[in-house]
């Protein structure tokens, strides 16, 4: 299958097993977010033969992408995931891993990235101004709808994270990486309503001096991932950089994207289906709604940077 062919008839595909219990009715969708890694600046030219497969188009797999203030391809689940003209990110190799382990499996993807954006103050659920993380939520909340709207059962499965270079050149960001990080983790599990929300964030490792802060912004992702059991970070600093020294170059795009790829899969995204509480607000899990659930959510606000 070499084109789109609509979303019904990828329903119709999905609703009809080839064989009773060997595909899932349910359509795992992943939401990847970050700055110009995310974006993917990567070229398709510059891809080594042997790794060319893992960035062919995939027909099978629904992609809405939103990217620098603006929604690219078309405006509805009628586009599959497949480069960006000439260029890709790391959904790209992502996803064919994915789809080589889990067969079985559909899977969605968002993405949604904006060049030069930090985790301090643009990204930031207080916003500073900005509102990325809003328009985050609001684009996967709805997205998610839609897919639900055309009759397909939908699960929001994860989260990947490429991002960390704007944070990386500043003290104050830098400092503040890891409450940053563990706020956005924290109120994405409660606005989009998965409490034990998967999340993956790669270690961005920019070697440009006017990144002097990345060593800490890459702890931070350390941090997190060692306290939180559903949250893992993904080194990547032995991976080549274009001539900026910023951005992968695109045979390392490809192996960034395999790796968020089995990390993704090694902490059980595709798995388990979290049940739903039955009273949202509950986050101690004690059936009742009271102060310890206030408190639970006025910790994951705090201080946005200045």
């Amino acid at each position: 299958m070499s084109t789109w062919i609509g979303l019904a008839a990828v329903a119709a595909a999905w609703s009809t097993p080839a064989e009773a219990g060997d595909v899932e009715d349910i359509v795992h969708v992943i939401v990847m977010a970050g700055q110009s890694n995310m974006v993917g600046g990567a070229s398709v030219e510059d891809v080594d033969p042997v790794l060319q497969p893992w960035i062919e188009e995939m027909p099978a797999v629904p992609y809405r992408q939103w990217l620098n203030g603006s929604e690219h391809g078309q405006d509805a689940w009628d586009a599959h995931l497949q480069p960006r003209a000439i260029h890709f990110g790391p959904e790209m190799a992502f996803t064919h891993r994915l789809a080589e382990a889990r067969p079985n499996h559909q899977i969605a993807i968002i993405k949604m990235a904006q060049n030069g954006t930090n985790l301090g103050c643009t990204w930031h659920p207080d916003g500073c101004g900005h509102h990325l993380y809003q328009m985050l939520k609001n684009i996967t909340l709805y997205w998610i709808e839609d897919l639900e709207r055309d009759g397909i059962e939908a699960r929001l499965a994860g989260f990947v994270w490429v991002q960390g270079e704007a944070d990386s050149t500043a003290a104050w960001a830098a400092a503040s990486y890891y409450e940053n990080l563990r706020d956005l983790v924290e109120t994405l599990r409660i606005d989009l309503h998965r409490p034990e929300l998967p999340f993956v964030a790669v270690r961005v490792h920019p070697r440009d001096i006017d990144y002097a802060y990345n060593p800490e912004v890459r702890a931070a992702m350390r941090t997190l991932s060692v306290e939180d059991p559903w949250v893992d970070s993904v080194g990547i600093s032995d991976l080549a950089l274009r001539d900026d020294d910023i951005h992968l170059a695109a045979d390392s795009m490809v192996h960034a994207g395999i790796r968020a790829a089995d990390s993704f899969l090694a902490i059980g995204c595709l798995d388990t289906v979290e049940e739903a509480p039955d009273c949202w607000g509950d986050f101690d899990g004690d059936e009742d709604l009271g102060v310890p659930d206030i408190l639970e959510l006025l910790s994951a606000w705090g201080p946005c940077g200045p």
